[in-house]
């Protein structure tokens, strides 16, 4: 720092040791000539390591083009710039910080460099998280909601239009669900969603999505599945499998589920009029008072 008449000319020392931001200078060259003791705490680095273009080993790596990026082109534009990327932390883990850019002049308005303020947002991005995932995620059994679905029915079915591409959408429900609630209580009820939940995703694909739908219903979205009797030993493996035993603490407890089955696009081109075909196999199946699958448009029960 000594060295540098930039740095020579700013007398930092006093803001830095009073700060808690991250802050840094580079000269006209782009070299990164000063970092203050937050900076360096944050990282767990020696300002030697740091000067230059050693700073940019902290960056992630899949942050680091775009902020080398920014960083570039902001400085020579001369311009302020704002970017949050993840930085190696001396805990050794990346944290999220946001770092503020801004040009240096001269009294006669010439290009000395640029100075960085930055603050660690990490708690804050894990909260942006947490909330995006509630927005899109049920709470009790850790599956997408209703409207992380339909958001992925409305994208399958765009890009299904027009190409000849099939796929299905079941709905799942839990025959005589409500009196394990009524006579076991509400947390033994809990865990048997759970329990359901687990069982389905472990019998679906990675390309297939399975969310809550109401209470005690689960609808599924299948990808590249339009031939009824694929459907059907979906469903028939589907239910087998949701067929054995639970067992919570001392009790066992034996389960039949009815299944609902709609495709597209012979059953709907929408993912209203999907739905709705769904449900109205689901109901059909239930008129039979056992455990069927029904699909929409059959005549009979698979």
């Amino acid at each position: 720092m000594s060295g540098s008449p930039l740095s020579r000319k700013i007398d930092f020392h006093r803001v830095a040791k009073a700060a808690s931001a991250l802050m840094w200078v580079a000269d006209a060259n782009r070299a990164c000539i000063w970092f203050n003791d937050a900076w360096l705490d944050f990282t767990g680095r020696t300002a030697a390591q740091e000067y230059g273009s050693g700073w940019l080993e902290g960056i992630h790596l899949d942050d680091y083009d775009r902020c080398l990026q920014k960083y570039l082109v902001s400085f020579d534009a001369r311009k302020p710039f704002t970017i949050e990327y993840r930085l190696h932390h001396y805990s050794g883990r990346y944290r999220w910080i946001v770092v503020h850019g801004m040009p240096l002049f001269d009294d006669d308005g010439n290009f000395q460099g640029f100075s960085g303020t930055g603050w660690d947002i990490d708690n804050l991005k894990q909260q942006e998280e947490h909330i995006r995932y509630l927005e899109h995620y049920d709470r009790l059994t850790d599956l997408p909601n209703l409207k992380l679905f339909a958001d992925r029915l409305t994208t399958l079915i765009a890009g299904s239009w027009g190409q000849g591409k099939g796929f299905t959408v079941m709905l799942v429900d839990i025959n005589d669900f409500k009196p394990i609630n009524d006579m076991h209580g509400r947390a033994m009820g809990d865990e048997v969603l759970r329990i359901i939940a687990n069982r389905l995703r472990h019998n679906l694909r990675a390309a297939d999505t399975v969310a809550r739908h109401g209470e005690d219903e689960f609808i599924i979205l299948v990808p590249e599945m339009s031939r009824p009797e694929e459907a059907e030993r979906l469903a028939e493996k589907i239910t087998r499998a949701l067929a054995e035993p639970l067992g919570i603490g001392r009790m066992q407890l034996n389960l039949t589920v009815t299944l609902g089955i709609a495709s597209y696009p012979a059953n709907g081109a929408n993912a209203e009029k999907l739905i709705t075909a769904a449900e109205q196999a689901l109901q059909q199946a239930k008129r039979a008072a056992r455990s069927l699958m029904y699909r929409a448009g059959a005549e009979s029960a698979a």
